[in-house]
């Protein structure tokens, strides 16, 4: 009999399948030796057997196979574009950040969701739904639109690294001046400033363990007033902050 002929989309189901981390362990040996006895026949071959294993077999491992190759063919056929763009995000500590993504990153995630998380609009774009709550909608653009969002985010980068520096001149020039911390030669504790995911936040570094179970106790530098008093030197320059657990997040304007 001459095995089915293979189209990309066969390919990319059986490569999601290849990477499932979730298949059960007494259906992984079964997935891999059809694999192994099929696989020179292309990947149609290798679905066909799988579909076959699956519509027969009488475990739930066997109907979870061809619930997760449902899931993969969704992924396959619905993500069909080179780039994506997520709506603002609403969660809170993230609100209005956007983050790009090829097609084959949005894919691995729409797999790993499963077709009853994930809602394909006429658009072209996704929705993904996450068990934890929340969602994510991801709409597809053009490299041109691409290439633009991504120069608007690294001026953004930039503008957040300034604003951070901005934040250590601050301290450095209050009288007195506030101890900004430095993990260079020679260690020093400090309130360190930090830039990355595009905030600024301020927290107090201990350089030494000693000096980490020191400040535990409840008169601790940062504890002890001193976040306050960061708070109130940023204000008086126009700089805003929020309470963020142990650290100070920063308003960027």
């Amino acid at each position: 009999m001459t095995p089915p002929s293979s189209t990309s989309s066969d390919t990319l189901v059986l490569s999601l399948l290849d990477s499932d981390s979730s298949m059960p362990e007494s259906l992984d040996s079964r997935y891999w030796e059809i694999r192994k006895t099929t696989g020179p026949e292309g990947p149609a071959a290798v679905l066909a057997a799988l579909e076959e294993l699956a519509a027969h077999g009488e475990s739930p491992s066997e109907a979870q196979l061809s619930a997760r190759m449902a899931d993969a063919r969704l992924a396959a056929e619905a993500v069909g574009h080179d780039h994506y763009i997520s709506a603002p995000s609403t969660t809170p500590g993230t609100e209005g950040s956007r983050i790009a993504l090829d097609q084959v990153d949005l894919r691995r995630r729409v797999f790993a969701l499963g077709r009853d998380h994930v809602e394909l609009r006429p658009d072209g774009s996704l929705t993904l739904r996450y068990r934890g709550g929340g969602t994510s909608t991801f709409y597809p653009v053009s490299a041109a639109e691409l290439e633009q969002f991504m120069d608007g985010n690294r001026r953004r980068m930039e503008e957040v690294a300034a604003f951070g520096e901005r934040v250590c001149v601050v301290l450095r020039q209050a009288d007195p001046a506030v101890a900004v911390a430095s993990r260079r030669a020679p260690v020093a504790s400090g309130v360190d400033v930090h830039v990355g995911g595009g905030t600024v936040s301020v927290f107090w570094w201990s350089a030494t363990w000693e000096e980490q179970l020191a400040d535990r106790a409840p008169g601790q530098p940062w504890a002890n007033g001193l976040r306050d008093r960061v708070a109130a030197l940023l204000l008086a320059d126009g700089i805003r902050t929020e309470p963020d657990r142990d650290a100070l997040k920063v308003i960027a304007p």
